[in-house]
């Protein structure tokens, strides 16, 4: 069902609307360009998927793997991701406004030069993920998994990761992208290697 939606929508303006997708698959298909709007995607799995250029507005991806698919330059608003995986994805360039994603995997996954503004994240991976040049507007991560995540070029400057892991987080060698983010205990004891600090 999914290919053939897709395919219709292409050669109709890409605009897909008002749909909702349980347990369906979909594997190398191109999308690029397409328009979502109110669709709910549902346990669906997409498999070495082009979402190039892609929109997506007041849509959610509950339960999905959308792993190593492409999403560069895509767009999104009041969209939701939950129990998802988007392990390895390509979301660089693109743009993330007043979402809300909980309890997902984002690991190996590159969001470089992405804009994320009013967007809320709770309980999910970006485990050595690729976050180097991202803007930071109005966004709330919590308890969410930094491991060995790239923040190079990315000011934190009041981004509260208080009940974040950034164990292993490569910044530049200034330091800068750390100035005015707030932590607590957890994050200074984390950070402590980067500075040289040696803690007794």
């Amino acid at each position: 069902m999914l290919k053939t939606l897709f395919e219709n929508a292409r050669s109709d303006g890409g605009y897909i609307g008002k749909q909702n997708f349980e347990d369906e698959t979909a594997d190398g298909l191109d999308i690029s360009g397409c328009d979502f709007e109110n669709v709910l995607f549902r346990r669906c799995k997409f498999s070495r998927c082009d979402f190039e250029r892609a929109s997506f507005c007041n849509t959610k991806f509950d339960g999905c793997d959308f792993a190593n698919c492409n999403f560069e330059n895509s767009y999104w608003k009041k969209t939701g991701i939950s129990d998802s995986k988007g392990d390895g994805g390509n979301f660089s360039g693109s743009r993330f406004k007043e979402c809300v994603w909980k309890d997902s995997s984002f690991c190996y996954a590159n969001f470089s030069r992405a804009v994320f503004e009013g967007t809320h994240v709770r309980h999910c991976k970006f485990r050595e993920a690729f976050l180097s040049e991202v803007k930071f507007r109005l966004t709330l991560f919590k308890e969410t998994d930094f491991y060995r995540a790239d923040f190079f070029k990315t000011p934190l400057k009041g981004m509260d990761m208080s009940d974040c892991i950034l164990d292993g987080i490569l910044v530049s060698e200034t330091f800068r992208e750390l100035r005015g983010m707030k932590g607590g205990i957890e994050q200074a004891l984390s950070l402590a290697g980067l500075l040289g600090m040696e803690i007794k």
